[in-house]
């Protein structure tokens, strides 16, 4: 029988392969996650050039089901937003945005 711990690192290696492709390996993650206080004009401009990185991006399809799977409750993942996501979920109270500024794209 083989060491647990060796199984499990090469599941989580391999679960988070992808990243190593992401698009946005190489670009501020600020973009993807605003800041306390962001104004809804900042929000929606940021939120829509994070989305365009993700667009071009070779794994959109295994950071959006990453995100989705794992309910992540910030930034953009996958080319969604929190309320994209919460959408996709069927989730009733999407996260509240006001706290961060409001409105999105």
């Amino acid at each position: 029988m083989g060491d647990l711990r060796d199984d499990t690192n090469s599941e989580l290696a391999a679960f988070w392969s992808w990243r190593m492709h992401a698009a946005c390996r190489t670009v501020d993650s600020a973009l993807f996650f605003g800041g306390d206080g962001e104004r809804p004009r900042a929000r929606r401009r940021r939120e829509r050039r994070a989305k365009a990185v993700c667009a071009t991006c070779p794994v959109l399809l295994p950071c959006r089901a990453y995100a989705l799977v794992r309910r992540e409750a910030y930034g953009i993942w996958g080319g969604l937003s929190e309320r994209d996501r919460a959408r996709v979920l069927g989730d009733r109270d999407p996260p509240s945005t006001a706290a961060v500024g409001g409105g999105l794209a």
